[in-house]
């Protein structure tokens, strides 16, 4: 009896299917960077201070280059202590993108009072948090209404800051 049962091309094929059927492997890097959120702190809030309106409309202008105030308008008096708005940035040593809300309304018992930032920055500058902080300071210009309320007129505005 012939036990010998794979003769001929059943034989090569076998062969060339147990060489081919050998896999590869091979490996690939990854990384990830994981870094801190922007942190802001409040140094210095924006402070107008007093301001005397004897019926006409002016601009009470807190002035980023020089961080002093003036006042403009017929009969418009200002007085007391005022104040730039201040604020720290602290997270990575990295780049950041600044924006900010480019005006808002101080708003009170009378008509909203129309408020401009201005600063030496200007909107999307990228600036770096060496050694982990900077530190930015805004101005702005008000737009007080002639017959302006009397009191207190308070508002706020946004700044952002991302990574890049």
């Amino acid at each position: 009896m012939n036990m010998n049962l794979c003769k001929g091309p059943v034989a090569a094929l076998a062969l060339v299917l147990s060489t081919v059927a050998h896999a590869g492997t091979g490996t690939a890097d990854s990384k990830a960077s994981i870094i801190s959120a922007v942190n802001f702190a409040m140094l210095l809030d924006m402070d107008f201070g007093t301001i005397l309106v004897s019926g006409s409309a002016g601009t009470i202008t807190l002035d980023h280059a020089t961080s002093n105030r003036s006042c403009v308008g017929a009969g418009m008096v200002c007085s007391g202590t005022f104040s730039l708005s201040r604020l720290e940035l602290s997270g990575d040593d990295r780049m950041i993108k600044l924006t900010w809300d480019p005006s808002f309304n101080l708003t009170g018992p009378g008509d909203p009072i129309p408020v401009s930032i201005t600063s030496a920055l200007n909107q999307g500058d990228i600036i770096n948090l060496i050694g982990g902080t900077a530190v930015v300071e805004y101005g702005a210009i008000m737009s007080v209404n002639a017959g302006q309320a009397v009191g207190v007129y308070t508002g706020a505005f946004s700044v952002t800051a991302d990574y890049q």
